[in-house]
């Protein structure tokens, strides 16, 4: 059993309680210790202090110099506040957008120099000729411009410029000419189930009535047949240019420019075929602003069994173009025809003067004149608002 501690005494570590050591007498009375003095430990030497320094606290490293030289900003807190940050982020989108718009337009900009470049000057011209005669939009007009291709697609037959815009104007005419057969087909119809009523009649005015539907029928077919005709040779001709700017193409890899787009785009229209509306807006994207987009759009919206909403979008075009270029006549004609299937005579009617009055050579818009008159006459619905209006007027 250890000894009691004794009051006023602390014990030293290490030793135990009791009775205190012997004073050693060689020292001296100097190292006698008090009865109730308390020792305390040594004091920690400086690189024990520096150690516990390093465990527990931190360190300031000294101020790192700038990368770029730039000089620290005297405002305390954050660098860049929620403000700057935000304007700096609007700023990089505005950028990227600004980019993704201009670099289409960058390259095919960039694409028409470098073709500009390598086509002999000569294919050039030819080509230009020939869009300012597709243009006016009649026949005359057109025919001249294949002349003029056949003659520089002979000269050049590697140049893929000619070889497009001939595939473009043979795809207008083979239109315009399976247009004026299937009006003359319509009319040919008409005439039979008119001869057909009349013979169930069996009197005399019908008898009168089938004589006369039947030499309507043969002289229908008189002017039919030449049609029907040069619709089969521009068909076959059509084809033959689609194949060849197709090898072309294929050949060369750069030769998908502008012009050959705007070909495919047109000829798939008058063809019907859905990729037309996939080529026309291809070609909007570039940058084009000549008005053959809305020319292709709309030749898909004739020729195909399109949606009520794709006539409505393909005519919204085609006034456009009309409104942006008032020399350009295709769109002209393209939106009396469609306004024509939406029974919008008048609208068909005023376009339609408009081109007659600007190209007094174009018989397709004459013709066409003649037909919506016809239509307006022979629309039932059309013929009882008109009743229905004259009745209103009378007092």
């Amino acid at each position: 059993m250890e000894p009691p501690v004794a009051a006023g005494r602390t014990q030293i570590f290490g030793q135990p309680f009791g009775s205190p050591s012997a004073p050693n007498t060689s020292r001296g009375a100097a190292a006698h210790e008090a009865p109730d003095t308390v020792k305390l430990p040594p004091e920690e030497p400086a690189w024990a202090t520096a150690k516990s320094q390093r465990r527990g606290g931190s360190v300031e490293l000294p101020d790192a110099k700038p990368l770029f030289g730039i000089a620290p900003r005297e405002a305390g807190g954050m660098s860049f506040t929620v403000e700057e940050t935000s304007g700096t982020r609007r700023f990089f989108v505005v950028a990227l957008v600004v980019i993704a718009i201009a670099t289409p337009s960058f390259f095919a900009g960039r694409a028409v120099l470098k073709r500009r470049s390598s086509v002999p000057s000569e294919v050039l011209r030819g080509e230009e000729s020939a869009m300012g005669l597709l243009r006016r939009d009649d026949r005359a007009s057109r025919k001249q411009a294949i002349a003029d291709l056949d003659s520089l697609a002979k000269k050049y037959p590697s140049a893929v410029g000619p070889a497009a815009t001939r595939l473009l104007a043979l795809s207008l005419d083979l239109d315009d000419v399976r247009l004026a057969a299937s009006r003359l087909q319509s009319q040919v119809d008409e005439a039979t189930r008119a001869a057909t009523r009349a013979q169930d009649q069996r009197t005399v005015e019908g008898a009168a009535q089938i004589a006369a539907a039947q030499g309507q029928i043969a002289a229908l077919n008189k002017e039919i047949q030449p049609l029907l005709d040069e619709q089969k040779t521009l068909d076959q001709q059509v084809a033959t240019a689609f194949g060849s700017l197709m090898m072309m193409s294929t050949a060369r890899r750069g030769a998908e420019d502008a012009g050959s787009i705007r070909a495919q785009a047109v000829y798939y229209g008058v063809k019907g075929v859905d990729k037309a509306d996939v080529l026309a807006r291809s070609y909007r994207e570039l940058g084009t602003k000549d008005g053959w987009d809305a020319v292709a759009l709309a030749e898909f919206a004739i020729n195909a069994p399109a949606a009520p909403a794709l006539v409505a979008e393909a005519r919204a075009e085609s006034e456009r173009s009309r409104s942006a270029d008032s020399t350009f006549l295709r769109p002209y004609v393209l939106a009396a025809r469609l306004a024509l299937l939406q029974k919008d005579y008048d609208a068909a009617s005023t376009a339609l003067d408009a081109v007659v009055a600007l190209n007094p050579s174009h018989q397709m818009a004459r013709q066409l004149i003649g037909w919506v008159d016809e239509a307006k006459r022979s629309d039932p619905t059309r013929s009882t608002q008109a009743g229905t209006e004259q009745a209103a007027k009378r007092p």
